[in-house]
């Protein structure tokens, strides 16, 4: 990547900044059996074996986005509405697609210590492409499962949403992340493939069946009749709540006092921002959505990989988190028209002011990630792509 100069600041972050960035380390604990006691060292320990000491730890991260683009897009092009039945070997392209990305985002840490190349910028970059990650993922995940363009996939959307930012959010007043006994990035991924490659066996079609023509078991004959994709829905939501309490729960025990825990809460503002403009698009411009349901992912999707984004910034450069952000306002704007459309006032066509918001969230966004990239680079004297020998 061409240099802007050395050190130089930019409106992410300051030359203070940088300079605390430096000395960041990372801080982080796995309380998963399955990653303790078999994925790392009968999978991850060996794999990163295999790979040539020349490949830089952000070449491993960065493909393992494609490892998830790939299948998403092809499993979209077949199922345009976030529902419908796909090949099956669609489905097993996305289970090993998301596998692939798995084993790619944890080995890219291993293979910094191998060459002794880890940095912030591998930190930043890793979390970065995780937080673009969360929403192909979900798109995967809503129309495998068949629960198309409905409140249910909206708000399967922002459970990811929700559980990721929880998870930063935690790490930033604590300066440690701590993975579960049960957590997302491993047993939640692996029920993903799994399930990917049950659909692939079984049909899309199962996940509309009533649970208990599947699951006839006594635990569920109290709950009201629904299908097998709805109670997915509940129960990926316990587990959200679950998560985000411990979240809430370390950083109160973390922080000194009440009024500076209610501060950190503030910093959950942009979130809802989000998921009321999100909310008021999906409900008012509906045609719009379902004329391009992927481009409405990646626009919030996008959004809140810069929100997620800037808080890990903030976090390895030791800065106060922005809560609100001038991106925002075309977010709103857009948000704002379509409900003045459904209202009777037409101001500018919601299709269209959708995908001129989805190019200006890509374009803020990949502003946002060249420059804070290119600059912490060139500080830090290294390169992005590149493992420099000395």
């Amino acid at each position: 990547l061409p240099a802007m100069g050395s050190g130089a600041s930019n409106p992410y972050v300051t030359q203070e900044g940088l300079k605390r960035l430096a000395n960041h380390k990372y801080s982080s604990t796995e309380l998963s059996y399955i990653a303790n006691y078999i994925l790392h060292p009968y999978c991850f320990n060996r794999i990163v074996e295999w790979v040539p000491t020349w490949v830089a730890p952000n070449v491993l991260t960065l493909s393992g986005l494609f490892c998830i683009l790939i299948p998403c897009l092809v499993l979209h092009s077949y199922c345009p509405v976030l529902a419908g039945e796909a090949p099956g070997w669609v489905y097993v392209l996305c289970g090993v697609g998301i596998f692939a990305y798995m084993t790619l985002d944890n080995i890219d840490g291993k293979q910094a210590r191998r060459t002794r190349s880890g940095s912030a910028l591998g930190q930043l970059f890793d979390h970065g492409v995780d937080g673009i990650v969360v929403s192909l993922m979900q798109v995967i995940i809503v129309t495998m499962l068949q629960l198309g363009i409905s409140k249910f996939s909206f708000w399967t959307l922002f459970m990811g949403y929700y559980g990721f930012f929880g998870a930063t959010w935690e790490e930033f007043h604590t300066h440690h992340m701590t993975f579960g006994v049960v957590n997302g990035p491993c047993e939640g991924i692996l029920l993903v493939v799994f399930l990917c490659f049950l659909t692939a066996f079984t049909g899309a079609d199962m996940w509309t069946w009533d649970y208990m023509d599947v699951l006839p078991w006594k635990i569920f004959g109290r709950l009201p009749p629904m299908s097998l994709n709805v109670l997915m829905f509940y129960l990926t939501l316990i587990f959200l709540v679950i998560t985000i309490f411990t979240n809430f729960r370390n950083t109160y025990q973390k922080l000194a006092t009440r009024g500076e825990f209610i501060t950190a809460v503030t910093q959950w503002l942009p979130i809802e921002i989000l998921n009321i403009a999100a909310a008021v698009v999906w409900t008012y411009s509906w045609e719009s959505v379902m004329k391009f349901p992927l481009v409405f992912v990646l626009t919030f999707g996008l959004l809140f990989a810069y929100i997620n984004s800037t808080l890990i910034l903030k976090h390895v450069a030791a800065e106060e988190f922005p809560i609100l952000s001038h991106h925002f306002i075309p977010i709103l704007v857009v948000a704002g028209n379509s409900y003045l459309n459904a209202s009777g006032y037409h101001l500018f066509d919601p299709t269209a002011a959708l995908l001129v918001l989805f190019l200006y969230v890509l374009g803020a966004y990949f502003h946002f990630a060249f420059t804070v990239t290119n600059t912490i680079a060139t500080f830090l004297r290294i390169r992005v792509f590149k493992i420099a020998f000395r």
